[in-house]
Order: structure tokens, then C-alpha cells, then sequence
């Protein structure tokens, strides 16, 4: 009797264990596709979809997002000593949406795209304006089974090499202007604009500033678009014009 009431309990915490703390598999009508897993104390949830569009979006879900604005949030696995930070977008009041398709992350998302299939253990960590830096721990059983389901891995590596490009784009614009006081010109400055499309690139001065820039684009098959703000000068220049 002893003996039956022990396998009692100990197939009953594997259930738990089981359903709170490895990946699961649902799909959301009829073509959107989700795998998710429960932190360890099941207080949220990570969240790896794959849309109906072929699209991949992560994000962290059941979060207590009123008490202050997260910035981002750090990564970390078992056996790993770095650290990897995405930065993130709030989607509503409990979930987050992680930023990571930016050239910025690159190399974080080179890191997280290695680690996500092979390590067992996920660490998280958000970094908000309070610096509360709440964490929550995921345990990643039967992350191959569910990652290959999705096919997020040759997604991420695709997600790279698109990056790749827009960096070497970014970098030669910023070698044939003026030199620039600090890195000033990023992802972040293209904004809405991607870097693939520029096929002409313009700038004058930004007014009787000679120490600031602004910078017009051409993006293929549309027009000229402005990039956001003026770019301050390591020196000031005389009035310019060019074009490439």
C-alpha cells in the first residue's frame, strides 16, 4: 500500500512538473502556430509564434506590467557564461513583445539562435525604469521536438543573414559621408526604413549648422525620404551637396 502510494505522488509531480514546465504545442485557428513554456513557478509565460504569414514573434506573457515601463530584458542559459539583452515592446498590460529582428542585436541573436535548441535552462531577467529587474527561470524540455515543429531555427538563421546585409549596408553609408562625432547613424535613424531598398544616398547641411547634416534617401522604385534628425559633425563643414 506504502509502496502504491509512492508512485501516487511521484506520478503526480511529474504531471505538474510536466505541464508547467516544458514546451508546449497549440495551434491558434486554422495556419497560426504557437510553442510556449511556463516559468518554473508559473507566474508567466515565454512564447515563440509563428504566424500565418511565415512570421516569428516572441514574447512574454501573464506579466505584471503596471508597476513600471521594462526597457528590455536579459537572456542567460546553463553552462553560458554571456549575456544576451533584447530590447522590448509593451503589447498590453500583462505582455511583452521581444525586439529581436534589429541589426543592433545582432550578435545576441547569433548568440540566442545557438543556445535556444541546446541549453535546458532559460534565465530571464527584465530591466525596468525602477530597477526591480524581476526574473523568471524556464525550464527548455523537449525544446528540439517543439522548435523543429515551427522550423524557428532556419527562420533565425535567415532573420541573420538579412541582418548581415542591412549592417554592411548601413556601414557603407556611413563611410561615404562626413565623418560623423559619434555613432550617430544606426538602425534606429532609418526607423521605418529599410536599408536594402537605398539605392542613392544625398545630404546638405541641416541649415547655417556646419556641424550638423541631414541625410535624404532613395529608397528603390519610390522617392527621396529624410532620415530622422540632423547628424552632428566631427568638424563643421561648408555648405555640401552630394550624392552617390
Amino acid at each position: 500500500m506504502k509502496y502504491n502510494i509512492r508512485l501516487t505522488v511521484i506520478f503526480y509531480f511529474t504531471i505538474i512538473f510536466s505541464v508547467f514546465s516544458q514546451w508546449q504545442y497549440e495551434k491558434e485557428g486554422a495556419s497560426v502556430e504557437k510553442i510556449f513554456v511556463d516559468d518554473t513557478n508559473s507566474n508567466s509565460v515565454f512564447s515563440i509564434k509563428k504566424t500565418s504569414d511565415g512570421k516569428i514573434i516572441f514574447t512574454l506573457e501573464k506579466l505584471d506590467l503596471d508597476i513600471c515601463p521594462v526597457e528590455s530584458i536579459d537572456f542567460r542559459f546553463d553552462n553560458y557564461n554571456g549575456k544576451i539583452n533584447f530590447e522590448v515592446e509593451k503589447i498590453n498590460s500583462n505582455s511583452l513583445k521581444i525586439l529581436f529582428n534589429r541589426v543592433d542585436g545582432l550578435e545576441e541573436l547569433k548568440a540566442f539562435t545557438k543556445l535556444i535548441k541546446a541549453k535546458n535552462f532559460l534565465y530571464t531577467k527584465l530591466i525596468d525604469e525602477c530597477k526591480l529587474n524581476i526574473v523568471y527561470d524556464y525550464t527548455l524540455k523537449g525544446s528540439s521536438n517543439a522548435i523543429n515543429k515551427i522550423n524557428l531555427i532556419p527562420y533565425l538563421e535567415r532573420t541573420i543573414r538579412i541582418l548581415e546585409a542591412k549592417k554592411n549596408k548601413i556601414n557603407f553609408i556611413v563611410s561615404s559621408i562626413p565623418r560623423l562625432e559619434k555613432d550617430e547613424f544606426s538602425e534606429k535613424s532609418l526607423k521605418d526604413i529599410n536599408p536594402l531598398e537605398i539605392t542613392e544616398v544625398y545630404w546638405k547641411n541641416a541649415g547655417q549648422n556646419k556641424y550638423a547634416i541631414k541625410i535624404r534617401v532613395k529608397l528603390k522604385g519610390k522617392g527621396f525620404r529624410e532620415l530622422y534628425g540632423d547628424f552632428r559633425l566631427f568638424k563643421p563643414v561648408d555648405k555640401i551637396k552630394f550624392r552617390y
